[in-house]
């Protein structure tokens, strides 16, 4: 028997599985990219202090809440989350743009000013904001783009060898 072939049995479903995890991340963080691209012509109108864009990101994350998938997260950062990475304190909030508000007061203790230092007084009533939806109008319009964002990272799992014992970071989150 000169021809004989040496087959080797390897357990790889624990490393497959990982090796699944992080190409699925990779591919998640180019959907987002697409996304946070798309927004660049909206964004682009509220530019004054560029808190309104940095407010704004997308986060691929794998979490016990997840059940340790990865899941691509666009949102909002809250006002505790600006000042802590931006040291911005005050802001035009996204999902006030997105979702609308009602027409409400706002008051102040040392009184109200525009950026032209114009003086309004202690409080002013505010018209409300209409509903833009401008973040899931964008996501909706652009489903085939961020697929084929992700399929594109997709495709190396059919290039990918793992062997058993491989070390593979699964877990945390990186910004998009």
């Amino acid at each position: 028997m000169k021809n004989e072939v040496k087959i080797e049995f390897i357990d790889t479903s624990t490393e497959s599985m990982k090796m699944m995890k992080q190409l699925s991340r990779k591919a998640l963080k180019e959907a987002g990219k697409t996304i946070i691209d798309k927004l660049e012509p909206t964004l682009a109108q509220h530019v004054k202090t560029g808190a309104f864009k940095k407010a704004i990101y997308g986060k691929v994350e794998v979490s016990k809440k997840s059940g340790y998938r990865p899941v691509l997260l666009i949102g909002y950062r809250n006002r505790k989350e600006m000042e802590k990475k931006f040291g911005v304190k005050y802001y035009i909030n996204p999902y006030w743009m997105e979702k609308g508000t009602q027409p409400h007061r706002i008051t102040s203790q040392k009184g109200l000013y525009d950026e032209n230092g114009n003086y309004y007084g202690y409080s002013v009533e505010h018209p409300g904001q209409k509903i833009n939806n401008f973040l899931s109008n964008i996501v909706q319009a652009n489903i085939a783009e961020i697929r084929s964002a992700q399929e594109k990272f997709l495709q190396e799992l059919n290039n990918i060898e793992v062997f058993k014992g491989q070390s593979i970071n699964e877990e945390g989150e990186d910004e998009v």
